[in-house]
């Protein structure tokens, strides 16, 4: 249908979940385990949409055990198949998750890059464009 899956945490609202690859896993392993984790759903019919580059700028800190000082993260667009709350970590980062209807979303205060996977998102999924056939 027409919503958009968005998640609350301290810091922000949003619409990208994040998360780290664990050893062995692919990248679509990896979202559909963090929003499984993030948001309590199975995911299908990925669609990759591109990636984002982090850099940053502070000195490393002290037993940080993740890339750095860059990094990327993958983004997909997903289709929502099975709701399973008791999947959500309970000690995750995330406090809320929810869909909303995208007029809804396009409203919020959003980052300059997930605004631009939403368009994209809404734009395939209006012109029915699935996952490309490798």
């Amino acid at each position: 249908d027409d919503t958009v899956l968005v998640l609350r945490n301290r810091d922000s609202t949003h619409i990208v979940p994040g998360g780290r690859r664990e050893e062995g896993e692919d990248f679509e392993d990896t979202v559909r385990r963090e929003v499984l984790e993030e948001a309590g759903w199975t995911i299908e019919s990925l669609v990759p949409l591109g990636f984002m580059h982090f850099r940053h700028r502070t000195p490393k800190p002290e037993g940080y055990r993740f890339p750095y000082p860059e990094f990327l993260q993958v983004v997909y667009m997903a289709r929502a198949a099975t709701h399973h709350p008791d999947a959500k970590l309970p000690d995750d980062y995330e406090l809320e998750a929810a869909f909303l209807p995208s007029a809804t979303v396009r409203h919020l205060p959003l980052t300059p890059a997930e605004r631009l996977y939403l368009a994209t998102a809404l734009e395939r999924r209006a012109h029915n464009i699935s996952a490309p056939r490798v």
